[in-house]
């Protein structure tokens, strides 16, 4: 087991994660993380670029359906 500090950055915190650490479930220093509670944990899996591209895509779409009028009367 690793363990890790929480770092103070700015008015947030954070978790440094090594590359040794990143490299042995694949990722790297632009991988995108789902990220989910269980209970008291604190889950990250890496994204690939299919599950990527398809959240954007269902996170545009909302934002144009809830946006419509708007973006309508820029269009014009």
């Amino acid at each position: 087991m690793l363990t890790k500090a929480l770092k103070k950055v700015g008015n947030s915190q954070a978790i440094f994660l090594d590359k040794t650490l990143l490299g042995l479930i694949g990722a790297h220093e632009d991988t995108v993380f789902k990220v989910s509670v269980e209970g008291s944990k604190i889950v990250l899996e890496p994204m690939t670029q299919k599950e990527f591209k398809e959240e954007a895509m269902n996170v545009a779409k909302r934002v144009m359906k809830i946006h419509a009028p708007t973006l309508k009367k820029l269009a014009k």
